[in-house]
């Protein structure tokens, strides 16, 4: 594979992972518009089903008018039946109103044949679209009932992430208080330790000056030159 390709596929493996990511952190508002687009659909079914039965009505309408008006002419027709002889002769007139009310029932028995074939042609699809509709609306209820769980398991995990990072904040937090006081604590200790030196090295010269007085008052060890010791010593040397 040459460089380029390599650099190609590099590219493209870099924004397919960026397009992963940026789906990943959109994934509850692209959960929830994916739902509402669901019910537009469904609601979009919903009218088409609203129009094929009203399509269908008028079907089982016209079904029904034309049953109407084919027993109508039988009617008619049994009449003019009902005036021919033995031999199934008629006058002129009502053998022509006969034929003709004949071939008007056979025009709409023909004609009612293909309304019924319309009309369970729409009723046929009515059910078909009914039960697909009560299929989407169960799903949806439950992708609705899953996504509602999903959020509130989202909820309690930034909730979780949040308390995590609080805590850990606080744990760095309460660290560096830890290192400050052991650190003014040492600073006391030091301190003190020169102040108890200072004051037994003051001890120590108080002591020493103390033990001397002692001493010179008891005559174990001369005091300090006088005047009466000069003169004494320089008259003995004459």
């Amino acid at each position: 594979m040459g460089i380029l390709s390599k650099i190609l596929t590099a590219v493209r493996g870099g924004a397919t992972e960026v397009g992963e990511a940026i789906v990943d952190s959109q994934a509850m508002r692209i959960l929830d518009q994916e739902i509402r687009d669901a019910g537009e659909e469904l609601r979009k079914a919903k009218d088409e089903l609203t129009s094929l039965m009203a399509k269908r009505k008028l079907a089982d309408q016209d079904v029904a008018g034309l049953g109407g008006k084919i027993g109508e002419y039988e009617g008619y027709l049994g009449q003019v039946l009902a005036k021919e002889g033995a031999d199934g002769a008629l006058d002129a007139q009502n053998a022509a109103l006969r034929d003709d009310l004949a071939n008007k029932i056979a025009e709409l028995e023909n004609e009612l044949t293909q309304k019924r074939d319309i009309a369970t042609q729409f009723l046929e699809r009515e059910n078909r679209i009914k039960n697909a509709i009560r299929a989407a609306e169960g799903n949806l209820d439950k992708l609705k009932q899953r996504a509602s769980m999903v959020k509130a398991t989202e909820a309690v995990h930034k909730a979780q992430s949040t308390i995590a990072a609080s805590h850990s904040g606080a744990n760095a937090r309460m660290t560096t208080a830890m290192d400050s006081l052991a650190r003014l604590e040492q600073r006391q200790k030091e301190q003190a330790a020169r102040f108890d030196a200072a004051d037994e090295l003051a001890l120590s010269s108080d002591s020493s000056a103390d033990l001397d007085a002692r001493l010179r008052a008891s005559g174990l060890i001369g005091g300090g030159a006088s005047s009466s010791d000069v003169l004494a010593r320089l008259r003995a040397k004459k």
